[in-house]
């Protein structure tokens, strides 16, 4: 009997013990946070990875019609991608589990959550995204319609408004929309009419590009990608299907892909206060010198093998010796594209598609710089001082280093952009290609300096010496060339001067002379 009751009490330890673990579990995926929004008392799920530094984006995920904030964490599964990249998850919850896609109830809620994230963790507000799935897809393109200005990008999933499309959006929008053809419930067959309604809205160019299968080294998967691009403020549309998938939030990454991991590369490219996307190149300077430092290995840069100024002659990452081989000039199309002309070539050669061919494993080289398609490209921040550069005959391919190897046995090369390290560069700059006036060899060397720079609200002083002119003039251009400020009364000695530029990097030019300094205003 004394042993039964001592059995007894053992089994009952261990069933104790086991329930009192599935708490702490459950505590763990659904401790829910309260906010006050108005009259009501919300709830949500925030996620941040340990020691997030400030500064990082937020991307905000809300689940289904009779789902809950527990429910999409459970599915999406954003926690690794978030520690990877250092961004913060909210799963906010909807009343009574039904989202406000009529009203302003949750459009406040949302406005709510970026505003405690910001005074919790300094999120960077230019960099918030907005996805959801089925009623919260409906949801995230209502958003577009509300808050296009505080959302940078916007990542739906097997859900659209079944009333029809809305794109009263304030500004054109990045939209990525992730559908399976199966679905039953949320039918795949009204996706297109609503994606056609933004891509007018947007103006992206038609056709779409597709990429079938996709992503295109995995022979069995069985999505495919849609991407129109080249639409204002260089919004972008792409629409990932997946063949055979139903109405769930599908992460099979071993047969199609990654739904949430789809939308971070995604969204990481856009920026409220730089567009993002095709764009990017917002802060490089029109014919300003670039050393180009690969993400694999920061030793490492854009090399000219063996500084050969000769058509054909092959890129390949290499010790940084700060020669001409290494350096770039970049030059603006006018259209948000670059040319990237070597500074060893005498000949104005410049980076090139070999043969104009836009596919996997192209070789990308010098040639003579013909101003042709094949030597434009797209320089876009996808953040943490790290761009990407995709061709202009295929926005979906990039620089490509095969196998990310580094010691110059392999060149560069254009393939499909996955967001790996051998595909993402730093521009670092040197200097302007012209960067010292003289005007004269009698007169001697002309001296122009702007302090402080960066400056505060466009305010700054100007000392101007060794000059033999009684006035000089300023102008100051954005980086696509237009003029935004002229000053035509400055003196030898200091000038202040206040332009009331907006926040940005810009151009200056000095009594018309060669571009000699760059200016950042904050």
């Amino acid at each position: 009997m004394l042993n039964l009751k001592i059995s007894k009490m053992k089994h009952l330890q261990k069933l104790m013990c086991t329930l009192v673990c599935m708490l702490l579990l459950s505590s763990n995926l659904m401790a829910l946070e309260y906010l006050q929004v108005g009259s009501k008392t919300r709830s949500m799920i925030v996620y941040a990875p340990a020691n997030i530094p400030q500064n990082r984006p937020l991307l905000i995920n809300m689940h289904g019609l009779n789902q809950d904030a527990a429910y999409q964490q459970a599915q999406a599964q954003w926690k690794p991608i978030a520690d990877a990249e250092k961004f913060v998850v909210v799963y906010p919850n909807a009343i009574n589990k039904s989202w406000d896609i009529n009203g302003t109830t949750d459009i406040d809620f949302i406005l709510a959550i970026i505003e405690r994230m910001s005074s919790r963790y300094g999120i960077d507000r230019n960099r918030v995204y907005l996805s959801g799935f089925s009623m919260g897809g409906m949801m995230t393109y209502y958003a577009a319609t509300k808050i296009a200005d505080k959302i940078a990008a916007f990542g739906p999933v097997s859900g659209y408004l079944m009333g029809g499309p809305n794109t009263n959006s304030s500004r054109p929008i990045p939209i990525i929309h992730v559908h399976g053809t199966s679905d039953n419930v949320v039918p795949y067959s009204g996706v297109q009419s609503c994606l056609n309604a933004w891509i007018t809205r947007n103006g992206c160019s038609t056709p779409g590009q597709v990429t079938d299968p996709y992503p295109s080294w995995k022979t069995g998967s069985t999505a495919y990608k849609t991407y129109w691009g080249g639409g204002d403020q260089n919004s972008e549309i792409v629409l990932i299907t997946l063949e055979g998938k139903g109405h769930w939030w599908s992460m099979d990454s071993s047969n199609s892909v990654s739904t949430s991991q789809e939308i971070w590369n995604f969204c990481k490219n856009f920026s409220l206060n730089s567009g993002g996307g095709s764009s990017g190149g917002d802060e490089l300077i029109n014919n300003s010198v670039y050393e180009i430092e690969f993400a694999t290995n920061s030793n490492k840069v854009l090399d000219l093998r063996y500084g050969e100024d000769a058509n054909g002659a092959v890129l390949q990452p290499w010790d940084k010796l700060n020669n001409t081989a290494q350096r770039w000039v970049a030059v603006s199309t006018g259209d948000g594209y670059w040319r990237f002309i070597s500074k060893a070539s005498g000949s104005n050669r410049c980076i090139d598609l070999d043969s104009g061919n836009a596919t996997n494993g192209t070789s990308i080289r010098l040639w003579d710089n013909y101003a042709n398609d094949a030597q434009a490209w797209k320089v876009t921040d996808v953040g943490n001082g790290y761009y990407k550069v995709t061709s202009k005959l295929d926005a979906s391919k990039s620089w490509d280093v095969p196998n990310c190897v580094m010691d110059g046995s392999k060149t560069l090369q254009l393939w499909d952009y996955y967001g790996t390290s051998c595909q993402l560069f730093k521009f670092n700059y040197v200097g302007l290609k012209s960067a010292t006036i003289t005007r004269d060899e009698n007169v001697g060397e002309l001296k122009f300096s702007i302090y402080p720079n960066p400056s505060t609200n466009g305010q700054f002083e100007v000392s101007i010496s060794g000059g033999n002119e009684d006035v000089y003039e300023l102008h100051i251009y954005s980086v696509d060339g237009k003029k935004v400020y002229s000053k035509a009364d400055l003196l030898n000695g200091i000038n202040k001067v206040n332009t009331g530029l907006k926040p940005g990097m810009y151009v200056v030019k000095f009594s018309g002379q060669s571009i000699i300094e760059k200016l950042i205003v904050k």
